[in-house]
């Protein structure tokens, strides 16, 4: 047996289950951390800050197309677990084929949407007329790699079903470093351009939907996409329910999404390529944030199907702390070692403009970082409208602000990165922290216990760095390094000591050691 085979076919314990993917969770994120890390500069020196910033707004363009495959794939998952979990196989058939089909639809559509904003993208963003024709190509190619992408979107439920969650982790890692090795290939080969990013992207779209139907095959071989078993009243289901979590995915993309190309309309295209060059480090550590969290969904959904909110509550708590635990280190890193960081990384630019619009942009989570989890509720109990429209309100809101204060004001782009984090901090507290309670029966007070901490690991580790920063000056890549590993370790340990009981910690030693061990035994 290969040792895919093994990964895919084994079976463990809840608590292993959370350990592993976890742990997959966050080996994914470095790698694609690690990647970015080398990547970025080198695309920036190579092509130039504008030419990489149209990168990031490409797959901005890219989401706001696809936002109508969020209707009919986000609740997917959701019901073909259930009606699993039920055993009501006619159902599941139904809802699978329907889904299959549904995307292929949708694909055909992106082609002829992505078609139109390829042929008039000059009119709608600010190109250099030297870059128009390699951005258009950079669009042609990543429009083409979403295609493959939602063809393929129904064989990638088959590990979030099963709660094998670290295969999705696997096949990411797998496509980061293929992207990565044709990246510098293409670009050795070949004369630098933008448009051979898309080409890496598209090569690793498709290798990605090959591991998906893999995954598929292996873990849910009975399911067929049937056309005989394709029905109307599945797709009603799952768009009935969807469409307020593409509602709130439009909310998110004016909450976040569009920065960019508010910055490349109003502000100039080399802000936008600033800015989204300082987003990445932040980037990473929300991915991280999501991906931990995401882990537990599989479980909220079983709980909840067994009717088990002590446990739900349960999961929350301990996913809260665990959550604060990993993912305010590189935070706290981040608002500590910030500055010396891009003085190394980004040595052709402003390392204090990008650190100021870094620290605006990842702000937030100081308060946040733990109650990520809660988000997945609202698709747990399926009430998710009112989140949709706060959250659509809430990024209207955002675009309105944010247009304002560029039109009125010298902020310029500090106030395209602002804006949002004092809106989603308002949400938080006034809608999402409340509300997640109360739509499984609880005291709307509940959650609010997810903040701490996450307020107490970052200034834990805020202070641990500060001092260290007293005692010792990363001003070199070694010495930065070396900083980032103790920073790490006397971090996780202290945090681990005041947020964590004694029991909890027993709990996370043994979890780190199931992981330790599978991998020995890989």
């Amino acid at each position: 047996m290969s040792i895919l085979d093994k990964l895919i076919n084994s079976e463990f314990s809840r608590n292993k289950q959370h350990a592993i993917n976890v742990a997959a969770s966050v080996i994914n994120m470095l790698v694609g951390a690690l990647i970015s890390f080398f990547l970025t500069p080198y695309i920036v020196k190579t092509i130039g800050v504008e030419a990489n910033g149209f990168v990031s707004l490409a797959n901005n363009f890219i989401s706001y197309a696809t936002v109508a495959s969020t209707a009919l794939n986000s609740m997917a998952g959701r019901f073909i677990m259930m009606a699993l979990y039920r055993n009501d196989d006619e159902k599941v058939s139904n809802l699978y084929s329907s889904l299959f089909w549904g995307n292929v639809f949708l694909a055909i559509a992106y082609a002829v949407i992505g078609l139109a904003c390829v042929l008039y993208l000059e009119y709608l963003v600010v190109i250099p007329d030297k870059l128009i024709v390699d951005v258009k190509f950079l669009f042609s190619l990543l429009f083409l790699s979403t295609i493959v992408f939602t063809v393929s979107a129904a064989w990638s439920l088959s590990p979030y079903i099963k709660n094998k969650l670290y295969l999705d982790s696997l096949n990411s890692s797998l496509q980061s470093v293929l992207r990565l090795l044709l990246i510098l290939a293409l670009f050795a080969w070949l004369p630098a351009s933008v448009s051979l990013v898309g080409v890496a992207s598209l090569i690793g779209a498709f290798v990605g939907s090959g591991i998906k139907l893999l995954y598929k095959s292996k873990l849910l071989p009975e399911l067929r996409a049937r056309i005989k078993d394709f029905s109307w009243s599945s797709i009603k289901t799952l768009i009935s329910s969807g469409i307020w979590n593409t509602i709130s995915s439009m909310g998110n993309i004016l909450t976040s999404g569009m920065d960019l190309l508010v910055a490349n309309i109003f502000v100039g295209p080399k802000a936008m390529g600033i800015l989204a060059v300082a987003k990445v480090m932040p980037g990473f550590i929300s991915t991280l944030n999501f991906t931990i969290a995401h882990v537990f969904t599989p479980s909220l959904i079983i709980d909840y199907a067994h009717s088990d909110t002590k446990q739900i509550v349960h999961t929350i708590s301990q996913s809260a702390k665990l959550i604060s635990v990993v993912c305010s280190i590189p935070l706290a890193f981040l608002f500590v070692y910030g500055l010396e960081f891009y003085k190394l990384w980004q040595p052709t630019q402003d390392a204090w403009i990008l650190f100021i619009l870094s620290t605006i942009t990842i702000f937030g989570r100081v308060f946040f970082t733990g109650m990520q989890p809660l988000f997945s509720v609202f698709t747990v109990v399926n009430k998710v409208k009112e989140n949709s429209l706060v959250t659509i309100m809430n990024g209207l809101l955002i675009i309105v602000v944010t247009l304002l204060l560029v039109k009125y004001t010298t902020l310029g782009v500090y106030a395209v990165a602002g804006v949002s984090v004092v809106f989603c901090f308002i949400k938080n507290m006034v809608f999402v922290i409340p509300y997640s309670a109360k739509y499984l029966g609880l005291n709307k007070y509940i959650f609010f216990e997810t903040l701490r901490p996450s307020v107490y690991c970052t200034v834990i580790l805020c202070l641990i760095g500060y001092l260290m920063r007293f005692v010792f000056i990363a001003n070199t890549w070694p010495k930065l390094i070396i900083a980032a590993i103790i920073f790490t370790i006397i971090g996780f340990v202290a945090t681990t000591i005041i947020v964590l009981t004694a029991k909890e910690r027993s709990a996370l030693m043994k979890k780190l050691h199931i992981v330790s061990r599978n991998r020995r035994d890989s």
